[in-house]
Parts: C-alpha cells; sequence; structure tokens
C-alpha cells in the first residue's frame, strides 16, 4: 500500500525536529527540555520519532532557540 502525503509527513516529523534541533540548538539539549517543561529522556524520545510529540510543545521548540 503506497504512502499517503499525511503518513510520509508523520513519518518524516522526527527526523525535521531533530535537524530542528540540531541546526538551531547550539546549547544543551537537557537545558531545552526543562525550558519545554520536559524531561531529557521524554524530548529525546520525541525527537527520534519514538513517541509522539505532544502538539502544544511544537510551537515553543520552534521559539525558544531564537530567544538565546
Amino acid at each position: 500500500m503506497p504512502e499517503t502525503g499525511a503518513n510520509v509527513a508523520a513519518n518524516d516529523l522526527p527526523s525535521i525536529l531533530s535537524r530542528v534541533v540540531e541546526i538551531k540548538v547550539e546549547y544543551d539539549i537537557r537545558l531545552l527540555a526543562q525550558q519545554l517543561g520536559t524531561n531529557y529522556r521524554s524530548l529525546m524520545y520525541w525527537l527520534r520519532g519514538e513517541r509522539q510529540l505532544p502538539a502544544y510543545l511544537l510551537p515553543r521548540m520552534c521559539v525558544l532557540p531564537q530567544e538565546l
């Protein structure tokens, strides 16, 4: 069964988030987790795509690196 655009986008989201964090965040990932109000382990699960990222965190993840 071919993947639909939504499935491709969903499968690519973790890799996109990981790249954004790698590119934009030149500070400690643990600090990013703290600023998001979560723990390091959960953040890493989300970035690797092992668990679904809570939607409410996405806007904050995009804004935090720009605030430095």
